[in-house]
């Protein structure tokens, strides 16, 4: 299918839509990627802890080393308590940022080099090389994927806690969803 349908209000918004291929994932046909970015100026998103972070080795002795390390300023409990939070919060998002990045990005990247990888193979021939750097792409994108597992069902989880509990069509949805056995 080389068809995508949008709602032509979403044309009005000042959105720019692409399509790419993505790499084979054992079908015979080629999936496409449809993407779908808004333009304007970014907002800072506050901070939010994220589970995936729990699945990186270093994360734990990074949160122990970082409490551990800093000496908050004089004042009383409760204000040395929030610069020790402020202070292992910076040290977080500066890991996260080099260790993890953008998954979504990183996803896109990793797919894109797969894409070429495969395309040689079926242009040319596969090598040792080659398979090599196949396999070794394919890990780091199930890696990928595990992370953006973790991270949606993050976010389902407090959309549920904030839209669950009330008498919703997401509620009925969901609810009707887990009797079928969907999740």
């Amino acid at each position: 299918m080389d068809r995508f349908l949008i709602s032509d209000n979403s044309i009005h918004f000042g959105r720019e839509f692409s399509a790419s291929t993505l790499p084979l994932s054992g079908s015979s046909d080629w999936p496409i990627s449809h993407q779908w970015q808004r333009f304007g100026k970014s907002t800072r998103r506050p901070f939010r802890f994220e589970a995936f972070w729990l699945t990186h080795p270093d994360f734990k002795n990074l949160v122990h080393s970082a409490w551990k390390s800093f000496i908050p300023p004089e004042g009383i409990k409760m204000f040395q308590f929030q610069q020790k939070l402020k202070y292992l919060k910076m040290h977080i998002k500066q890991w996260n940022q080099s260790t993890f990045g953008n998954i979504f990005q990183d996803q896109n990247s990793l797919a894109q080099e797969m894409k070429k990888i495969q395309q040689t193979i079926i242009t040319e021939v596969r090598t040792e090389a080659l398979s090599k750097q196949e396999k070794n792409l394919q890990n780091q994108i199930v890696e990928r994927e595990k992370q953006d597992e973790i991270l949606w069902k993050q976010k389902s989880r407090v959309r549920w806690i904030k839209e669950g509990e009330r008498n919703t069509k997401f509620f009925h949805h969901t609810t009707m969803e887990r009797k079928t056995g969907g999740t």
